[in-house]
């Protein structure tokens, strides 16, 4: 025991490049897998995925579903390398093999760590394993599945599209590989592959009529599917050629199916608090014409109407700045002496949704001067507080207003994506995550509100 891991550090030591805190990570997890089968390596990876997956069924977060994918994909590819040597410990492989099965233990770690972290739409994008390729070039010698592209879908009339990446893809007359695919343990009926597009990779066509069924409009799905392999190599030349087989391997993978929902959304600031306050009165006077009766005056003769009317603007109504006349309304006599005595029938009163202040009275008398006062309110602000609109649902590529009550401040808007991750942006300013993007403000708006205008983008590569 003692001389493998010393020549595991001689190994270690090799990798100049890797900082020492990371050499030391490695030999830690060099002693922890000491003495362990291959087997029993490959299913602790292979149980990361089996819980992940549980964990991912039930909370519907596909960053835990994407873990899981990654743990399968990568326990599979070891299964595959090392399929004649599950039995054998760790202390026996060679350095390079040593190496490998401690960066899938370290992998095995992080991704069980994804465990009710939040996510972003490209985290669910795509299986890629092509690191360990570059960092280990002898696994090229056999089957290795390198990465899994388009394994997002949005609801649509389309077919779907699986780029998968792999050693023995391609067209090669002395290296073919059959694929197969199945989901939800059905097996995929005439499925299209094609190899022709590029060495190592083969396009699989996901028929529509499989996935579309399967979409929420409000929940991500998370759909269980198997691509199988079989490789078949021909060696030798002449009257001595034979044909060797490989397989099958079967690599298992969840595809994402996003909702048409994008996020729920509220919108929040500090809003302005409004009341009515006094603003004091207003007064408007008017002179009466002459009505002096000389002879004959029995019965007032002369009597006459009079009238005052006053206006402001607002009434009744909740809109910053608006101004209404209350109270009882004041009409006096302000100049004329000994002739404001002689009146009559005096009636004031409030109308118009109380933007009107009128008085009415009659006189028989030379010329006097009265004056109609009202007390007079307006709805200001005076003071702000927190505001929280309603919580609404947003759908992926449709436009989106939002209203804050007018003059607010802090304008902010909360977010709850699909994925479960949940951040705030200030109005106007750019989505870190890329949902929304904002257009501007509307100015047709109801007067009552600041109303914003916003776009919720489509999920940037799901097909």
């Amino acid at each position: 025991m003692r001389r493998t891991l010393v020549a595991l550090a001689i190994a270690l030591g090799a990798l100049a490049c890797v900082p020492l805190s990371a050499q030391a990570q490695a030999t830690v997890v060099a002693g922890m897998l000491a003495g362990k089968k291959v087997s029993e390596i490959i299913d602790q990876l292979r149980m990361t995925a089996v819980n992940l997956l549980a964990q991912a069924d039930n909370t519907g977060n596909a960053m835990i579903s994407h873990g899981a994918n990654e743990a399968n994909v990568l326990a599979q590819n070891l299964s595959f390398q090392f399929r004649d040597r599950l039995d054998q410990t760790f202390d026996r492989l060679g350095d390079d093999e040593k190496l490998l099965l401690i960066e899938a233990d370290e992998m095995r770690t992080t991704l069980a760590q994804t465990v009710d972290k939040a996510y972003d739409a490209k985290d669910t994008l795509a299986v890629d394993l092509n690191r360990m390729l570059d960092r280990f070039p002898f696994l090229r010698k056999g089957f290795f599945l390198q990465s899994v592209r388009g394994i997002a879908y949005f609801p649509g009339a389309a077919n779907y599209k699986l780029k998968v990446t792999a050693s023995t893809l391609g067209i090669d007359e002395n290296l073919q590989t059959a694929v197969a695919m199945s989901v939800d343990g059905k097996p995929i009926e005439n499925l299209e592959v094609d190899q022709a597009q590029q060495r190592g990779q083969a396009i699989i066509t996901v028929p529509n009529a499989v996935i579309s069924p399967k979409f929420s409009d409000a929940d991500l799905v998370l759909v269980k599917a198997v691509i199988t392999f079989d490789v078949e190599r021909k060696h030798g030349f002449g009257p001595f050629k034979w044909t060797s087989k490989e397989g099958p391997f079967e690599v298992p993978l969840t595809l994402s199916l996003y909702p048409r929902t994008a996020a729920t959304i509220t919108a929040t600031a500090r809003a302005p608090v409004y009341a009515w306050t006094s603003a004091g009165s207003m007064a408007v006077s008017k002179d009466t014409p002459d009505r002096h009766c000389s002879s004959r005056c029995h019965g007032e003769p002369t009597r006459g109407p009079n009238r005052i009317e006053m206006a402001v603007a607002g009434g009744n109504v909740l809109l910053a700045g608006a101004k209404r006349f209350v109270g009882s309304p004041s009409l006096a006599c302000t100049g004329g002496g000994g002739a404001c005595g002689f009146y009559g029938s005096p009636n004031t009163y409030i109308t118009d949704n109380a933007t009107k202040a009128v008085a009415t009275w009659d006189t028989w008398s030379r010329p006097t001067t009265w004056t109609l006062t009202t007390n007079v309110e307006e709805y200001k602000m005076t003071s702000d507080a927190p505001y929280a609109g309603q919580s609404m649902k947003v759908l992926f590529g449709q436009p989106l207003s939002i209203d804050y009550p007018k003059g607010s401040t802090v304008k902010a808007i909360s977010v709850k994506t699909f994925t479960k991750n949940e951040y705030t942006i200030l109005a106007g300013i750019a989505d870190p995550k890329e949902i929304l993007s904002y257009k501007g403000q509307e100015s047709n708006a109801p007067p009552t509100v600041d109303r914003l205008i916003y776009q919720v983008n489509m999920p940037d590569g799901v097909q």
